[in-house]
């Protein structure tokens, strides 16, 4: 399980992901933690290289919505 780096998020105060298994957990700011399944491998390992990389995605929130919420 990799952590990102939600530092500066709004949304989010905690993300977990497993490449290997495909799978996310986030917990939000507002109360609630969700578990996502089947999510894709390929933007898993990027958002972790972006996170590894230069500290931080530019937007976790942007993130979770497009690859997790918006599914």
């Amino acid at each position: 399980m990799f952590s990102l780096n939600t530092d500066y998020s709004d949304a989010a105060c905690e993300v977990t992901l497993n490449p290997f298994a495909g799978t996310a957990k986030v917990w939000f700011w507002q109360g609630g933690c969700y578990n996502f399944s089947n999510v894709s491998r390929r933007e898993i390992v990027k958002a972790i290289a972006i996170d590894l990389v230069s500290g931080g995605l530019p937007s976790v929130g942007q993130w979770v919505n497009k690859n997790l919420l918006a599914r």
